[in-house]
């Protein structure tokens, strides 16, 4: 049970502890970095993710019991996805040594004790024994507006390979790389809903490693090494077009600007080449942005690849028990009402479906396998580069985004509303204004509705009540007209609501007679 006290101080902004831990193939976890911070609501993580390898997390006081617990899930993968000659994906999973994973605690507590889901290990740290580095949060440098953090995705972007010199070429690269992610949809549509900040890091000397690589990829480079703040290289894993970064590093590195959700890494290298995983790392090459789209697919909503090439350790998961634990745009349901997508699907297309059908259907081999499992569409970026998201993958983000992505970190449509208590005691007649912020989707209005006791009243963002006396209902509804979304698959995500009370009482005989006079 998370204690109250603590529970309240995560929906606010909180002094935290930002650590850094490794977990290693035998789920052995060791302390890399600890850091004082301060975090925003929504930005510490609070409750279980499904996750089927992750670390249970738990703050204990001093008799032992758990005052806050989260759980933070592992991606021991390293993932080298890159184009062939047809655009097609040719795609490898490096499994890594040591996996790097940040952990923000609140403030308070005696004992932090980690638990390996996979193994059930147990690693114990002492709160009074992190060795704490304290220094002031920079102030986030904004790509677009700036919106409330605990209010949308945060994005943080970093570099190396910049010299102190290359400020300016660093925020030059941000922007390109910046502006050629978003314009695809539904990332574009959503562009108001995500906070892009950045962060300069310095390093001795400009760009990446360019070892002698086995692969034989054109690398004019080849030999040269460079001193960086991140020790970004090519040649990972003996794949030259695989280009990592020390994660763990970068992650300490983040925690000047805390309320991350999603990291990525801009190396100062013009070599096509890039890695995803847990942080998405791409050269400054113009194509190497296509790599980081599908990426994100894959980190932030949660999407799997839709290309067949074998990969047999990964592991397996069914949508035929009818718990659904595959990722939502594959799935090995043939049976078409009992497709997760079947929305999408015309009657009249054929399961399974074959190309060169381009609509929605059930197209065999994905995840990587050629027979079994099933893909929405024949051509989308998760199977291939250059290619749009397909409606379910697009669908898949938007709901991300309204139904959240860890406890207290989702989008609301409706910010800073007046009044804020959302019990109010007024005379009768008295006028009573009720107002609120929209977050409008940069595709198109939300469409806002103002109900007392159920009857519409107004649909702009404000209005004025004058109750009569009683006990009234005043409701704020606002729902994206997304398109990206089927209806029959939205459920309540596209509409979002705020309730107030409003007891009306007839005014007091003394305020009656100052009335009159």
């Amino acid at each position: 049970m998370v204690h109250s006290a603590l529970l309240l101080a995560v929906l606010a902004a909180v002094p935290a502890n930002y650590l850094v831990f490794e977990i290693d193939r035998h789920d052995a976890i060791t302390l890399v970095s600890a850091d004082a911070v301060t975090v925003v609501a929504g930005e510490v993580e609070g409750s279980p993710t499904t996750s089927p390898d992750a670390v249970d997390v738990e703050l204990r006081d001093a008799n032992g019991i758990a005052i806050w617990q989260t759980s933070v899930p592992v991606d021991r993968y390293i993932r080298a996805e890159f184009p062939n000659a047809d655009g097609t994906i040719d795609g490898q999973r490096i499994e890594r040594e040591r996996v790097p994973f940040v952990v923000r605690v609140p403030d308070g507590g005696e004992t932090i004790e980690l638990t390996s889901t996979r193994s059930r290990s147990i690693s114990q740290f002492a709160v009074r024994a992190l060795p704490l580095a304290s220094h002031a949060a920079e102030t986030p440098r904004i790509r677009g507006d700036a919106g409330n953090p605990a209010n949308r995705l945060d994005i943080l972007i970093m570099g190396d390979g910049y010299t102190s010199a290359e400020t300016a070429k660093f925020d030059e690269d941000v922007q390109r790389i910046t502006s050629q992610f978003f314009d695809i949809q539904p990332y574009k549509s959503y562009r108001s809903f995500v906070n892009v900040t950045t962060r300069f890091v310095a390093s001795p000397q400009s760009g990446a490693d360019h070892p002698l690589c086995a692969d034989g990829g054109f690398d004019p480079k080849a030999g040269t090494s460079v001193n960086t703040a991140f020790d970004a290289t090519y040649c990972s894993s003996g794949l030259q077009r695989l280009l990592t970064v020390n994660y763990a590093k970068v992650y300490a590195a983040a925690a000047a600007v805390p309320n991350w959700d999603v990291v990525m890494v801009v190396v100062n290298d013009s070599l096509y080449g890039g890695a995803g995983g847990s942080v998405c790392v791409v050269s400054t090459h113009a194509q190497a942005v296509g790599v980081a789209q599908h990426e994100f697919g894959h980190t932030f909503t949660g999407l799997a690849d839709e290309y067949s090439t074998p990969y047999p350790s990964y592991p397996p998961c069914t949508d035929l028990s009818g718990a659904g634990t595959c990722e939502p745009n594959v799935t090995n349901q043939a049976a078409r009402a009992s497709i997760k997508w079947s929305p999408w699907i015309n009657t009249s297309t054929t399961i399974p479906t074959l190309p060169p059908f381009s609509g929605v259907g059930l197209f065999e081999g994905a995840r990587y396998q050629s027979t079994g499992f099933f893909r929405p569409k024949n051509e989308c970026l998760m199977g291939i580069l250059g290619r749009p998201f397909c409606e379910v993958c697009a669908q898949a983000f938007v709901l991300r985004l309204y139904n959240g992505w860890k406890t207290g970190a989702r989008v609301d449509l409706i910010e800073n509303v007046t009044p804020s208590d959302a019990n109010l005691s007024v005379s009768a007649g008295q006028a009573v204004p009720f107002s609120a912020e929209i977050l409008n989707p940069d595709g198109g209005a939300a469409r806002v509705r103002w109900l007392v006791d159920g009857a519409e009243a107004s649909s702009s963002a404000s209005f004025t009540l004058s109750p009569a006396i009683g006990t009234h209902t005043v409701e704020l509804r606002v729902t994206d007209p997304a398109t990206f979304v089927n209806p029959q698959m939205a459920g309540g995500a596209l509409t979002k609501t705020r309730t107030w009370a409003v007891v009306a009482t007839a005014p007091s005989a003394a305020k009656k007679r100052r009335a009159i006079h």
